[in-house]
């Protein structure tokens, strides 16, 4: 049995693994970020979502690079990945708390050298 990139044989997330990370002005779709894989495949609700491979995939916009909203649309959207049986209310309200806790600590996103 083959199984997709990104997923256990079982069809479960691989944890292990970085998603595809996609960065892209979100605009248009009214959204900071979007996040889909097999058993979250419905990212952004009313708003279309980007095209989709299979993978587990973040889309993010990179207006917010730098500031706390970023910061908080990064958690979110990997919680959507990690977790996808939480509630959307618990995801905001979960990555709204660990961007707060974060962001006091100091961490801010930096651009590497490549």
């Amino acid at each position: 049995m083959t199984h997709r990139k990104g997923y256990k044989a079982n069809g479960t997330l691989d944890l292990r693994r970085m998603p595809a990370i996609i960065e892209r002005p979100l605009g248009r779709s009214r959204a900071f970020g979007f996040a889909a894989q097999q058993l979250h495949g419905e990212a952004g609700g009313d708003a279309p979502m980007p095209e989709w491979t299979g993978e587990p995939t973040i889309w993010r916009d990179p207006t917010y690079d730098g500031t706390r909203r970023g910061l908080e649309t990064d958690i979110h959207e990997a919680l959507h990945l990690a977790c996808p049986w939480m509630f959307e209310k618990v995801v905001t309200q979960t990555a709204r708390y660990l961007a707060m806790v974060m962001w006091k600590l100091g961490y801010r996103r930096v651009e590497r050298d490549a």
